[in-house]
């Protein structure tokens, strides 16, 4: 009897312990110079310092696992008081703190380690050159298409990475209306998406890039072997079987700091593979717009209605160029990145729209040897933009078709497909987010397919750049010249 109350009693401490309510705790990681850092990892261990894998809460996305945002802060759940969070990030000496809800890490440099000046260097083709064009063509072609009348924010390059990641198990006029979109073969696209990604992923002292890509399987429809390798080795791909709504969802809402929770609504139990790829980006402005300085002022929409909106301002040196119609500005972002914000500006008579018709990459090029540096006094609007892109209509209307016909894709060397039945694109979405204030930038985007089976002088000239009527806007990484996102703005 003694010993059967015994067990009883340590099943219950047992039981206590693994249903003891997680702590949630928040804190900020600074450097030795007490400057936030941005992008730095945290793990929670327990208090034997062994890493956990702490359950997926519904309400906090932060479990276990956290990075720290735009001010350094992060937010993470530990399982009991006492637990350790262990904290890593490159260049630094990584960490073992005991979690305190309020804590602030203080991260020190590697002694051993010189610390970088620049970003590691890229070795670009002409081939990869060629297919950074295409991106940035079907950029613009893709603004001019979805950018008309409302406000929009959507990652070509995502769109793009997806697109050359899925070729590779297609073959015939499948594959060779997606290479012909993306003017580039699928071998050259690999060996770009290989390079670029880490790359563009390689961001210290102010930005903070992510771009991944992921695979979920319907187990009776495996991958090929070959599509498979190239996944895994060119696009780092993360590869699951478990192809459930939550899986898919929770990955993305991972990937992209929680910006968007949530890609697909369903699973079609027809569906053999849901690819997917997401792109985030956070940064500080070089120079940030002084809040006081932001005031209500009226905004000119497109139909003639006038609208209050709070807009920054700032005088400063700035890189400014001229197109045909518009007028272009530069804003660069903080650290040793190249990562910049480009603002197309209507001139006064010229709607959006008739620039955009007229915005192709020739025109672009054209405005950028305009570029020079002048004292510029810039407004511009503080916003944020949400968009959800049903991608199927569009991507067939600049030219992809046989790849969302039953009849006519071509996708043998994607699945092994025992059935019979015809394998093709379903349907192909984006959703993304933006928010420009004072302080820098924070942007995702997410973009899924659902495969059914069935860029001196020293006197500066004064320019005036008041965006307060609609325009367009880009974010690109200025070495490469890849577009990563790009929006326009109504004041909506």
């Amino acid at each position: 009897m003694e010993k059967r109350l015994l067990t009883i009693f340590t099943f219950l401490m047992l039981l206590a312990t693994i249903t003891r309510a997680q702590v949630t705790i928040h804190g900020i990681v600074v450097d030795e110079e007490n400057e936030p850092m941005i992008g730095v990892s945290l793990s929670a261990k327990d208090t034997n310092a062994f890493f956990l894998d702490v359950p997926l809460s519904p309400k906090n996305r932060n479990n276990g696992t956290s990075i720290t945002d735009i001010d350094g802060k992060f937010t993470i759940e530990v399982p009991q008081e006492g637990a350790k969070i262990w904290v890593n990030y490159p260049g630094y000496q990584p960490t073992t703190v005991q979690a305190k809800d309020g804590m602030v890490v203080n991260m020190k440099e590697e002694k051993k380690l010189k610390p970088r000046q620049e970003r590691r260097s890229i070795q670009l083709t002409d081939d990869d050159r060629a297919a950074i064009k295409g991106i940035n063509s079907l950029s613009l072609r893709l603004l001019a298409t979805l950018g008309q009348h409302k406000s929009t924010i959507m990652s070509p390059l995502s769109i793009a990475c997806l697109l050359s990641l899925t070729s590779n198990g297609a073959s015939g006029k499948t594959q060779r209306e997606i290479c012909r979109l993306l003017k580039c073969t699928s071998e050259v696209a690999n060996s770009l998406y290989h390079k670029l990604t880490p790359f563009l992923t390689d961001s210290r002292y102010g930005s903070r890039f992510n771009m991944a890509n992921a695979l979920f399987v319907n187990p009776a429809y495996p991958l090929k072997a070959s599509f498979r390798q190239v996944a895994a080795d060119d696009y780092s791909a993360f590869i699951s079987q478990d192809m459930n709504v939550k899986t898919v969802n929770d990955w993305c809402a991972r990937q992209t700091s929680g910006m968007i929770p949530s890609i697909i609504e369903q699973i079609p139990d027809e569906a053999s593979l849901v690819a997917l790829n997401t792109v985030f980006f956070e940064s500080l402005w070089k120079k940030e717009f002084d809040e006081k300085e932001t005031k209500e002022e009226p905004f000119s929409r497109e139909d003639g209605t006038i609208r209050l909106m709070p807009v920054m301002h700032q005088k400063g040196i700035y890189s400014y160029g001229r197109g045909d119609n518009f007028s272009i500005l530069t804003k660069d972002y903080k650290g040793e990145v190249n990562y910049k914000m480009t603002i197309f500006l209507p001139d006064e008579g010229c709607t959006l729209g008739q620039m955009l018709s007229q915005l192709t990459e020739e025109k672009w090029q054209e405005a950028r040897r305009t570029i020079g540096s002048y004292r510029v006094d810039v407004k511009l609007p503080r916003f944020k933009t949400e968009t959800e892109l049903q991608l199927t209509p569009t991507m067939k209307q600049l030219g992809i078709q046989a790849a969302f016909l039953p009849a006519k894709a071509d996708f043998r060397y994607l699945a092994d497909n025992k059935s019979g039945l015809p394998i093709y694109i379903s349907d192909m979405k984006q959703k993304a987010i933006i928010e420009v204030n004072e302080k820098g930038t924070r942007a995702a985007a997410a973009t899924a397919e659902i495969v059914i089976v069935g860029y001196g002088r020293t006197h500066y000239e004064d320019r005036i750049f008041h965006a307060k009527r609609p325009f367009a806007y880009m974010i690109r990484e200025t070495y490469t010249d890849t577009i990563l996102f790009i929006g326009t703005y109504y004041g909506d």
